[in-house]
Order: C-alpha cells, then sequence, then structure tokens
C-alpha cells in the first residue's frame, strides 16, 4: 500500500510558513480516501509513543458529547501491525469514540515507518492540537533522535555550542549532525536561535512548573517568567497566585520583578548592618567597666585588625 506523501525537508534556517493544515485537514478527514474503512474500535491501539502527553478532559468530553449526537467525525490515521491498528494521529478521537461507547470509527490506513509515523504525528499536533511548547520541544528532540540516530543530549550540547556560535559570528561551518538538526527545524517551522535560547530551558523545569504547563494551566510566558524565582517557596508561591487567580503574563512579570526588588533590598540591607550577637557584644562592651589604657589598646587592636585599619602614625 503506497504511503501518503509527507512534506520535503528543506535546509535553511529562516522560518517557514504553516504548511501542514490543509494537507492534514484533507487528510484526516476525507471520506473517499481509497485507505479509507471503518474498523472496530477493539482492534485500534495507541502508539507506544506520541508528542502529546497530556489530553484536556474538558475538550475530550466535548468532542464525546459530539459523537454521541453527531456520530464519528473525521478520520482516524493509522498502521497495521500484527494484526492491531495502531494510532498515527488522532488518538483524541480515539479516546472521545471509546467514551462515547461507539462500536466502530472511520480510518486512514497506510504504511508507515517508525520515523514517518512520528513525523506525521508530531506535525499534525503542531498544527492542529496546540501543543505545549514542552511537548514541542521533547517531540522534536525524539524525532531527530529516531530520523538521524542522534542522542538527545548531543542534540542539546550542539544546538548549544554550534548554536551560539552562528549568534555571535558569520559564515559559521556547520557540523553534518547540526545540519541535519537545523533542517529538522525548518522544516517544522522553528528558527535555531529561538530553539536554543528560550525552548531547550523548558528540559529543565522544575517538576511543578513542567506539571502546570504540560497540563495547560501555565503558558510559555508565564512559564519562563516564574521559572526566574530560584527560592522554591517563592516559587511555589507566585505559581499557586497565578493559577488561583488566573494572572496575565504581564502580572506575572510584575510579581517576579517586586519579589527580586524586595529581595535585593533585604540583601543590602543586610549586608551593611551587624549581626545581632555583635550589637548585643557592643551594648556589653560599650557598658563594661573595663576601660583602661591597657584595654583600650587591646581593644582598639583587634578592631583595627578586623577592619583593616593600619595607623599610619
Amino acid at each position: 500500500m503506497k504511503k501518503q506523501q509527507l512534506i520535503n525537508t528543506t535546509s535553511g534556517v529562516k522560518e517557514i510558513p504553516n504548511v501542514y493544515d490543509n494537507l492534514f485537514s484533507e487528510i484526516s478527514t476525507s471520506e473517499d480516501n481509497d485507505n479509507t474503512r471503518l474498523i472496530e474500535i477493539e482492534k485500534i491501539s495507541p502508539a507506544n509513543l506520541q508528542p502529546r502527553t497530556f489530553f484536556d478532559e474538558s475538550k475530550l468530553q466535548e468532542l464525546v458529547n459530539s459523537f454521541k449526537s453527531q456520530g464519528f467525525k473525521g478520520a482516524i490515521n493509522v498502521r497495521e501491525r500484527e494484526g492491531v491498528y495502531e494510532i498515527v494521529a488522532g488518538e483524541r478521537r480515539y479516546r472521545a469514540a471509546k467514551l462515547a461507547g461507539l462500536e466502530t470509527v472511520r480510518c486512514i490506513v497506510d504504511d508507515y515507518s517508525d520515523e514517518d509515523a512520528y513525523e506525521f504525528a508530531l506535525s499534525e499536533n503542531l498544527n492542529r492540537e496546540n501543543l505545549s511548547k514542552l511537548e514541542v520541544v521533547e517531540g522534536i528532540l525524539h524525532f531527530i533522535t529516531l530520523k538521524y540516530k542522534i542522542s538527545r543530549k548531543e542534540i542539546v550540547r550542539l544546538v548549544q555550542s554550534e548554536g551560539n556560535k552562528i549568534k555571535r559570528e558569520r559564515n559559521v561551518s556547520l557540523s553534518s549532525q547540526m545540519k541535519q538538526i537545523v533542517e529538522v527545524l525548518t522544516k517544522f517551522g522553528i528558527k535555531l536561535e529561538t530553539f536554543r535560547s528560550r525552548y531547550l530551558s523548558l528540559l529543565d523545569l522544575p517538576e511543578t512548573l513542567r506539571d502546570a504547563h504540560l497540563k495547560g494551566r501555565l503558558g510559555y510566558n508565564s512559564v519562563i517568567e516564574i521559572n526566574k524565582v530560584k527560592d522554591p517557596k517563592l516559587r511555589k508561591k507566585i505559581l499557586d497566585e497565578t493559577l488561583d487567580n488566573k494572572l496575565s503574563v504581564r502580572k506575572v512579570k510584575e510579581r517576579v520583578a517586586t519579589l527580586a526588588s524586595s529581595k535585593q533590598g533585604k540583601k543590602k540591607q543586610t549586608s551593611n548592618t551587624a549581626p545581632q550577637p555583635i550589637i548585643k557584644l557592643w551594648k556589653q562592651l560599650n557598658n563594661a567597666d573595663i576601660w583602661n589604657g591597657e584595654n583600650i589598646e587591646k581593644v582598639q587592636a583587634v578592631m583595627e585588625e578586623v577592619l583593616g585599619i593600619r595607623d599610619s602614625s
């Protein structure tokens, strides 16, 4: 069976326009496709790996209600593997159909290699399902590893090192692996510098921020701002405030800036103020009946040594 035509790659680093919407809309919904057939839902299985890791329950329920009242719409892209139809794209439709109690669903069956299947799923999700930025990063990294056998760690290292060199210098000669990475980024409309300076930082998010972002509760820009707060307790406090009050990105920035300013002020105040034990000792020293000539010279010598003062007389 002939595999569906995927979009050709390019090798530049210029951001390209969205070219997937019409193509995938036609592929996913066409009822006249030669490869379309009704398949029992029990014979369909989700893929082990797919770009989307979180499915919004409210949106899923909307689709369930639609299927119950109007029947199944669209199609699920699958590939046949050992008598089971593995989902390539359309897992949300599949989940909704199961919840709606449907027995069969319309599927488009085609031959896909692992690489092609993941590329199709990633493209479909990027353009139709609003993946979180973290899911985009994870998906891109996995696809590069799948396609070019470059380890995740090596991809990050290359993007950071050669990407930084590209930013600073002109006419940089890229390694063969870096060219492959740029090819993939360009295919999905992502600039190298954007991926390097903005997206990769999401890989090291604290668990609380990561979870909120993946579940769609916290947007990318708010995530980046809150992650600037290094104190775990303060960071969680701002995160909770943001989620509970649905703070805008502007409000989050203001909150983080105020916190940073407050911490800087406290730090400055602390650095210019003697610690409490020293203040207490100074009061005791000031009230002590020890101030004869010899003691004065001893105390003076110690204080001058601590303060770095030298008698120039």
